[in-house]
């Protein structure tokens, strides 16, 4: 096993599949900063010092062409 995302959660309890899931959500959150978080199309929040997501990827341009 090389990474924590390769765990199989079958068998695992509520409690450590709960635990994987916070590891991972650490890991992610560990090299993070507004400058590198700008860049993708879901903000984690908690990088700016807030809760939640911000979801970009919805967000089309309207107007019209000429």
């Amino acid at each position: 096993m090389g990474s924590i995302s390769e765990i199989d959660l079958t068998g695992l309890t509520r409690l450590q599949c709960q635990l994987v899931a916070a590891f991972t959500t650490s890991i992610d959150r560990l090299g993070a900063t507004p400058e590198t978080e700008r860049l993708k199309d879901v903000w984690d929040l908690v990088v700016f010092g807030m809760v939640g997501h911000l979801r970009f990827s919805d967000i089309t341009e309207f107007g019209s062409s000429g």
